[in-house]
């Protein structure tokens, strides 16, 4: 019996929902259809800082707009705005700034698990080292012991602006906050339950350490400098993640060297110059028993600058597409940026970098 046009069109109106209740097989989860859709929406990256005032010590929260994710591609999210210090603006600037449009509502993430919420209600300047840079302000929804007794972390500096003229203050930590909650569940690994595999990242990731540390002794940088035997690094160690949700464990080693060169006094001073060499590898364990480095990073600073480098702040899926990726924030001399790397082709590749400021 052939059915009307109108019950006909009607059908065909609620055939796709149908099939999206009954055609899933299983209760929960995100597909790969949902996956897709969800790595296609627009996301934005980005750094709650919570700061204080030095007077009246008054606690307040400031994203900072690092990435905007459309179709999979990372733009750079941060807008340039008026240094309030060098031009005449006595109070922020409001309207919309690119990726802090008002009304946009950030879930605030530690470690992978959402911790609370940030509702940006204006757009205001403010001073990150020498850079003017539009910021979003708004309410801060997170437990007080987040914002009291969370990481402290005095590698951030900045200088905000009110509207009475220059405020001082100063950051006493950072989450990472995304525009559109992503599912975050299985990606952090207990070590404990994948001892084998956990064994064998350790022994490749120190292997490979060591050979791009040992390659800094060997090559031009230092010639004739004393080194120090490698050790794990107090500050990041070694994790353990999984990056697809597989099963096969992804490793990250951070690995430090002291080195003494006698031939360059630090500031024209008496005394031998220290440095930290540091070798930053992540691994897989894709082919059991064959760990295979993924990514290889190195860097080195004086001992003094202890805070310049690479400093993992996250991994987590930023962009919706299923997949875990390590976001970093870089430090250098008066530079400040952000880094996320991304799995492709069995390699962590760069997928973004920049949001910088400094002077």
């Amino acid at each position: 019996m052939w059915l009307p046009a109108a019950l006909f069109a009607l059908w065909l109106s609620v055939l796709p929902h149908l099939l999206a209740v009954m055609g899933t097989g299983h209760a929960g989860g995100t597909s790969a259809a949902d996956a897709m859709a969800d790595s296609t929406a627009e996301q934005v990256v980005a750094v709650l800082h919570l700061r204080r005032e030095d007077l009246p010590h008054a606690i307040r929260g400031e994203i900072y707009p690092v990435a905007r994710i459309v179709g999979g591609r990372y733009e750079d999210a941060l807008v340039p705005g008026p240094n309030p210090l060098t031009e005449e603006r006595s109070s922020p600037v409001a309207g919309p700034a690119g990726a802090l449009d008002s009304g946009r509502d950030f879930t605030v993430y530690d470690q992978g698990a959402p911790i609370g919420s940030f509702a940006v209600t204006d757009v205001g300047s403010a001073v990150y080292s020498c850079s003017g840079v539009m910021v979003g302000l708004g309410r801060l929804e997170i437990p007080d012991r987040y914002i009291r007794f969370g990481r402290f972390d005095p590698r951030v500096h900045s200088l905000a602006v009110s509207g009475q003229g220059v405020r001082y203050e100063y950051t006493l930590n950072y989450y990472v906050a995304l525009g559109r909650t992503v599912p975050q569940d299985g990606f952090r690994v207990d070590s404990t339950a994948h001892r084998s595999a956990t064994s064998r990242l350790r022994a490749a990731i120190w292997t490979e350490g060591v050979k791009a540390l040992s390659e800094y002794g060997e090559g031009p940088w230092l010639p004739g400098a004393r080194w120090e035997d490698p050790r794990w690094s107090l500050e990041e160690g070694f994790q353990v993640f999984d990056l697809e949700r597989d099963g096969r464990m992804e490793g990250v080693g951070v690995l430090e060297a002291i080195v003494t060169d006698d031939g360059v006094p630090v500031d024209g001073g008496l005394g031998p110059s220290q440095y930290v060499a540091t070798a930053i590898v992540w691994a897989s364990d894709r082919r059991e028993g064959r760990p295979q480095p993924l990514l290889v990073l190195r860097h080195a600073r004086e001992v003094r600058h202890w805070n310049f480098g690479y400093h993992l702040a996250e991994v987590m899926d930023l962009d919706g597409d299923g997949l875990a990726e390590p976001f970093y924030q870089v430090e250098a001399w008066e530079y400040y940026g952000f880094q996320i790397y991304a799995l492709r082709d069995a390699a962590l590749e760069e997928v973004f970098s920049g949001a910088a400021y400094g002077c």
